[in-house]
């Protein structure tokens, strides 16, 4: 149950933040952004038109739209139950997979809304990196998932020791 409120937390959060930055991205409001850490992050509103489906711009805006929100669906529904299996038999292993999968489904809803993702942190320290929430909670879960892994070679790489 605990980690379903992570994954619903992560993406409500994101999703708040993504709709509030929506609303004050008026053309009749000037443009601003909020320093979270003063020079280093910032609060802003930037659209990923060159992110990772950027490949499909010359197809159809149907297609640009929709294929991206399918295959994150069908990744979804594949997180979904492989996390379900675990949290039979695990539970802390499908932490990481959670992280995973409410940033999946954000970036997913902008994908089939807006036909790109919308970031909402700017990160400013030498380049500019733009990301949102949902970028942050893949990143986390699949380095904690690497992490998961390479200490469970460790663990059985010790035991085959003599």
């Amino acid at each position: 149950m605990t980690q379903w409120i992570l994954f619903l937390s992560v993406f409500l959060v994101d999703r708040l933040l993504k709709e509030v930055l929506r609303f004050l991205h008026q053309p009749n409001l000037p443009e601003a952004s909020l320093p979270l850490v003063s020079g280093v992050l910032y609060l802003y509103r930037s659209e990923d038109l060159q992110g990772a489906m950027s490949f499909l711009r010359d197809f159809p805006e149907f297609a640009q739209r929709t294929l991206p929100a399918v295959f994150a669906g069908a990744f979804s529904v594949f997180l979904f139950v492989w996390i379900r299996r675990l949290l039979e038999s695990d539970s802390s292993k499908a932490n990481p997979l959670i992280l995973i999968l409410s940033g999946i489904a954000s970036n997913g809803i902008d994908l089939l809304c807006f036909g790109h993702a919308m970031k909402t942190l700017t990160w400013r320290v030498g380049v500019s990196w733009s990301f949102n929430l949902a970028d942050l909670a893949v990143f986390t879960g699949l380095s904690w998932l690497i992490l998961q892994r390479l200490k469970m070679g460790r663990v059985h790489s010790d035991r085959q020791r003599p």
